[in-house]
């Protein structure tokens, strides 16, 4: 049972699901404007969570987790990379550096450093969350194995035709 008062608890849920019908899902002119009202909606999210259930409650952390995904996927690779790092020194304080979502964090800074040219630092760190995630989730994990594909992309050069 949720321990807000209702009405919190649905304000907090609004901003979860709001602005993300049909209306901006096909329209090719609208990517822009939905990426930057889901950002916006993430913003308004984390600021609600973190007033309601604190800075470093777990589901603030995974809906600040959510927002740098969406500044990465707009190509902000700086900017998403600084936000990771200050995500994963706060889930590293409240949950500790071997927990599933530190883990995630950890995984998507790696790849933010690989993405801006940085491919021996990001390497280092998808070596590094490889072995804890084998240790922690088991080498056949999905998470495991996605961070051995990206380790892999990365240190293997393309294939020419």
């Amino acid at each position: 049972m949720c321990a807000l008062p209702p009405a919190v608890h649905r304000s907090i849920f609004v901003v979860d699901v709001a602005g993300f019908g049909d209306r901006c899902r096909t329209n090719p002119d609208q990517v822009a404007t939905r990426e930057g009202l889901y950002r916006t909606l993430r913003r308004d999210q984390v600021d609600a969570r973190e007033r309601v259930l604190g800075v470093d409650h777990m589901h603030t952390l995974r809906t600040r987790h959510a927002l740098l995904r969406a500044v990465a996927s707009q190509g902000r690779y700086a900017e998403a990379e600084a936000g990771y790092r200050g995500l994963c020194e706060a889930q590293t304080r409240t949950l500790g550096s071997d927990h599933p979502d530190t883990l995630n964090t950890r995984h998507d800074l790696a790849l933010q450093a690989g993405k801006q040219g940085r491919h021996a630092e990001a390497a280092a760190m998808l070596r590094d969350v490889l072995k804890t995630r084998a240790q922690i989730l088991g080498p056949q994990h999905p998470h495991t194995r996605a961070t051995l594909h990206a380790l892999t992309e990365l240190t293997q050069p393309p294939i020419q035709p």
